[in-house]
């Protein structure tokens, strides 16, 4: 009589926030007047990660952010604000490693140039720019809207500008603070950014208390690393075997 000893296929299910996004380091830099303006990170940057770029620079100005021959991608940008100014966020997916300069170059005559370079592992290699929303107005928080992802544990990045002396930037809605501009060579708390981990796929928003001020905000959601492989993911089969 021939036994039949049949395997036992155990699904793995691996929920995206176990890639959760990490934030690395962040240099604050500006320039005026100038078209240009490069940024050095002061440590090395990993190999993979995600470089996003914070600028506020001239309405009417056109700017490219690069690195290294890439160039990154604009993720959404507030413009005309007052007629005068813009905000807006770039990214870069699957970093080089090693010592990473970035330069921002802009269109039309020399201004102010206020950039901020940040770094976050664990977040997508490729296309990770998720959900997108931008406003702008004259309030005391600022508040770019809201998003809602449908994958979970987007990394949620929220950059604030204002148009005169901010002050007084403190978040809202468990986000973290990661920078605000103390330049002492020029008008400060003009930038700041937060960021949150959105566990679930859901609706958020992105909002940032200050004084009452005219301001832009953009809010960005970026996909984990793990987006793509948060499914079941089987062990491989053992071979049927027949006993004799």
């Amino acid at each position: 009589m021939k036994k039949l000893i049949c395997s036992i296929i155990i699904l793995v299910f691996i929920p995206a926030w176990a890639w959760a996004a990490d934030f690395v380091q962040t240099k604050y830099g500006e320039a005026y007047p100038s078209t240009t303006k490069a940024l050095t990170f002061d440590g090395p940057v990993t190999a993979g990660n995600l470089l996003i770029v914070v600028l506020r620079i001239g309405s009417d100005d056109t700017v490219t952010v690069t690195s290294g021959g890439r160039t990154f991608t604009q993720d959404s940008h507030v413009d005309h604000v007052l007629g005068d100014w813009g905000l807006s966020v770039h990214s870069l997916a699957n970093a080089s490693g090693g010592s990473t300069m970035i330069t921002a170059t802009k269109t039309g005559s020399p201004d102010v140039i206020r950039m901020s370079i940040i770094e976050y592992s664990g977040l997508a290699t490729s296309n990770p720019t998720h959900k997108t929303v931008s406003n702008s107005a004259t309030s005391g928080t600022g508040n770019a809207g809201s998003v809602t992802t449908t994958i979970d544990g987007c990394l949620l990045f929220c950059a604030v500008a204002t148009d005169s002396d901010g002050l007084g930037f403190s978040v809202l809605d468990g986000y973290t603070l990661r920078e605000f501009d103390m330049s002492p060579t020029a008008e400060p708390d003009k930038t700041a950014f937060e960021d949150k981990i959105a566990t679930t796929a859901g609706t958020y928003s992105g909002r940032m208390s200050l004084n009452s001020d005219t301001w832009a905000a953009i809010l960005v959601a970026y996909a984990p690393s793990g987006q793509g492989e948060g499914v079941a993911k089987p062990n491989p089969p053992l071979n049927l075997h027949l006993i004799k």
